[in-house]
């Protein structure tokens, strides 16, 4: 079966397992509103589209979806779909433009710092409602780095990095 992904639109990133049964959290693309919900997905993962039938759908709060998909029923095979994007049928969408929806295709890169060497996983975008900031996971800790270009030198999306410069000693506060 050919899929062609022009037909598609990303609706968000897989953040994170949300139970043991496969259940998962995923951060909602900004500007991106589901009119009807599709029988099927495609989930990006290492750079090919693979297709899964939605069990489970639910809105939680302004930034997440809940879901469940077929065949995703631990939360080990949960836990390797972090960082990989959700996408449905175009005609299942309305898109509203936004200056920061693109921050949301980071959730899952490594973040490696110009001083401090890797830093961790971005595991969700977060809105303080003055600007976006990057909440990286690293060990027991977790970075809170704002979102702003100065702070960002590169992405890489084959590799799914992202070079920062963080201010002096902000990455110091967390170790």
């Amino acid at each position: 079966m050919s899929i062609v992904p022009d037909k598609f639109e990303l609706i968000g990133i897989i953040s994170k397992p949300l139970s043991y049964k496969g259940k998962l959290k995923v951060k909602r693309k900004e500007g991106v509103q589901l009119l009807n919900l599709p029988e099927f997905l495609l989930l990006l993962r290492d750079q090919e589209y693979v297709p899964y039938y939605l069990e489970e759908f639910e809105e939680f709060g302004d930034s997440f979806y809940l879901i469940k998909l077929d065949e995703i029923d631990t939360e080990e095979s949960a836990r390797a779909l972090r960082g990989s994007g959700l996408y449905v049928q175009k005609e299942f969408v309305a898109i509203e433009k936004s200056e920061h929806a693109h921050l949301y295709e980071l959730v899952g890169y490594l973040v490696i710092d110009k001083n401090h060497g890797e830093v961790g996983i971005i595991e969700e975008i977060i809105d303080n409602g003055s600007q976006q900031i990057l909440q990286i996971v690293r060990g027991e800790y977790e970075v809170l780095v704002p979102a702003v270009d100065a702070f960002m030198i590169k992405r890489d999306e084959e590799t799914r990095t992202l070079q920062i410069e963080a201010p002096d000693g902000l990455i110091d506060l967390y170790s």
